[in-house]
């Protein structure tokens, strides 16, 4: 650890041999301790920290160094293969000339399906600092839709720019609800629930088109003649319309033996409206006697229908009397 300099007479031969010696000699040889240089250097994206270079005396310790990442760098190694950070060299014995290496930070992109879903594109995806990841889509299964992602995102597909964290995260799907509306016309009413909420490719529950008095109901707008209606396997809004229709009866007169109708027979008479005259006309030789409900209206007029009728005009021959008196 240490050299030799000279001898206290400013020789720095040496060996040394005295020739041709006419005097007495005393001289004392000079040494020093051995110094070494330690040059420590950054590589691309970083920096040191701490003495560089250093001179250290044989045996002796350097001081502190630390190799200092830039954003978005992590530190690797010394070109020595030391991992050592900071570093101090200890016991040093000969010159150190060492470079850090550093490396751009890495970061892991994973892209999950929840429940109702898939993903399509890369997952997981390693991407460096700053940089952009490759787009993934959440794909929805049928009879669900997208939601978000776990992060709160709602883009879809995603893109992550600029990274500079990992990320995780999951696609959120939910089942595609429908609804179903039922309306009544006029002349009745629903019974039953409207609207309807009602999940994909399940069922509604019952509802009934209730005619109101003197009506009947004929079809929903969509053609169906189901009452009540259960709507199964929904994969579509429904927006339907109960029709329905006045009652209609039918006044039909007959002339018994003996005589005529005049007016319309048969009518076709709407709930709670009137029919037209009728007249029961006897032939030559008889007379009107009753309907056959009892009535002995004549003409007579059906008024407030809310029932068929069907009556026969009754007649009877004319009778007379022939008095003889003396």
């Amino acid at each position: 650890g240490y050299h030799f300099i000279d001898w206290s007479d400013g020789s720095s031969a040496n060996p040394r041999t005295d020739a041709n010696v006419t005097a007495n000699l005393s001289v004392t040889a000079n040494f020093a301790i051995d110094t070494f240089t330690l040059t420590y250097t950054a590589g691309a994206a970083g920096t040191i920290t701490g003495t560089s270079p250093q001179t250290v005396n044989y045996g002796t310790d350097g001081t502190p160094v630390t190799a200092v990442p830039d954003l978005g760098y992590n530190f690797v190694d010394w070109s020595d293969g030391s991992t050592a950070n900071p570093r101090t060299d200890a016991n040093v014995q000969a010159d150190v000339n060492v470079t850090a290496n550093f490396a751009i930070d890495t970061f892991t992109l994973t892209y999950t399906a929840g429940a109702g879903g898939t993903i399509t594109g890369t997952s997981p995806q390693t991407v460096n600092y700053g940089t952009d990841g490759t787009p993934v889509t959440a794909v929805p299964d049928l009879g669900y839709h997208f939601v978000d992602w776990s992060d709160g995102s709602t883009a879809n597909p995603r893109t992550d720019a600029n990274v500079t964290a990992n990320v995780s995260v999951t696609a959120n799907f939910a089942i595609d609800t429908f609804t179903l509306a039922y309306m009544a016309g006029a002349g009745g009413t629903i019974t039953g629930t409207t609207p309807q909420t009602v999940d994909y490719n399940g069922s509604g529950t019952e509802v009934t088109a209730v005619p109101d008095l003197g009506y009947h109901f004929v079809d929903w707008s969509d053609g169906s003649t189901v009452n009540p209606r259960t709507d199964t396997n929904v994969t579509a809004n429904l927006s339907v319309t109960a029709n329905f229709a006045i009652d209609t009866f039918t006044l039909t007169y007959t002339a018994g033996a003996g005589g005529t109708i005049t007016g319309t027979s048969p009518q076709t008479v709407n709930y709670g409206t009137d029919g037209t005259p009728v007249t029961a006309v006897p032939d030559l030789g008889y007379h009107f006697i009753d309907w056959s409900d009892g009535s002995s209206a004549n003409p007579r007029t059906d008024a407030n229908v809310t029932a068929n009728l069907s009556v026969t005009a009754n007649f009877a021959i004319d009778t007379f009397t022939l008095t003889y008196t003396a």
